[in-house]
């Protein structure tokens, strides 16, 4: 099933959508201030964590504490892994693993999500640029191919239009942020409904239409995340985690739909391949097509079977897609 995304009941629908997906994620392994009031409220702290690929580190970016993995390759050209609004390093434990064998591997938890800090911060695209900025300086990474999906796209294309001399390639996923400007009325409906306590009272039944809408067919993920975001409510519902989640969440999701990148895309001058589920009913196919016209050289690559997550969907024709490109464009 597909959905016109220019209409604002679909709109609406995304938003929730992306937020059961925040909270199912996030909630579940943030670390920080988040951890603290969950100690606070009695749950069980073993709940936060979750399981990476690759030794957790942690460092202090911008005074902010962010964990991430790093295989410490410092000779080989460097991969670094940048996730989506509602997602983690855990996003890609089925594709950054599959890479370690030729090139520096990093992957972060962007401030706000998975085990790094959550502060006080705009969450907008430029904020995320300016951290990935920090965090390569911190890393010593002058320059690396950046391989994002949903929100983690739409940053890295800001930040090849930023900063192209520290861009070696894009790897560019179901990127947000390639839609038209948001109209006034629109603009009007969504700052209506995208408040911190909008969604709270949300039913399970319509969590788990939302989660699923993101995904082509069911598979194990989509319904750990569903699992996931369900037992969580129950258990967490009155904590105040729920009011970290939703300043985090809002701040970032507004940005997500009103910061489009679209006007500006031709002027990207890095190779870019450009990866996207035919069936993807978040980011819709057209946008892939968009970027393939706007910025010159790049590859298009659609991924069948899979919806906005084609690289848990269906992981091995991702990475070997990503990794055939990059064998032909680094050739080291």
């Amino acid at each position: 099933m597909t959905y016109n995304l220019s209409t604002p009941e679909n709109r609406f629908r995304y938003v929730l959508t992306v937020w059961c997906i925040f909270t199912s994620i996030f909630l579940s392994s943030c670390a920080g201030k988040v951890i603290t009031e969950i100690r606070k409220s009695g749950a069980n702290p073993e709940y936060v964590y979750r399981d990476y690929v690759g030794d957790e580190k942690y460092i202090s970016v911008n005074g902010i504490n962010v964990c991430y993995i790093d295989n410490n390759i410092a000779s080989r050209p460097t991969l670094l892994f940048l996730h989506g609004l509602s997602l983690s390093i855990h996003n890609f434990r089925y594709n950054y693993p599959d890479f370690f064998d030729k090139y520096r591997v990093v992957a972060v938890d962007f401030p706000g999500f998975g085990k790094s800090e959550m502060p006080n911060a705009p969450y907008s695209i430029d904020f995320f640029v300016a951290f990935t900025r920090s965090f390569m300086d911190k890393l010593g990474i002058d320059k690396a191919v950046l391989i994002g999906n949903s929100l983690g796209s739409h940053v890295a294309l800001e930040f090849a239009l930023n900063y192209p001399q520290r861009v070696q390639a894009l790897v560019i996923e179901s990127s947000t942020g390639i839609r038209w400007q948001v109209g006034i009325l629109e603009y009007i409906i969504l700052r209506a409904y995208i408040t911190e306590n909008q969604f709270k009272n949300i039913s399970e039944k319509k969590m788990r239409e939302h989660i699923e809408w993101s995904w082509y067919h069911q598979c194990p993920a989509s319904e750990e995340l569903v699992n996931h975001r369900i037992h969580f409510r129950r258990k967490y519902y009155d904590t105040l985690i729920y009011e970290y989640n939703n300043k985090a969440f809002v701040r970032g999701l507004w940005h997500v739909i009103n910061d489009t990148i679209r006007y500006k895309v031709n002027a990207i001058a890095v190779p870019t391949l450009i990866v996207w589920g035919r069936h993807d009913s978040v980011t819709k196919l057209c946008d892939a097509h968009y970027l393939h016209r706007k910025i010159k050289g790049s590859r298009l690559e659609i991924i069948e079977n899979a919806g906005h997550l084609a690289h848990i969907e269906q992981p091995e024709a991702f990475n070997k897609v990503v990794r055939q490109y990059l064998e032909d464009i680094l050739r080291y």
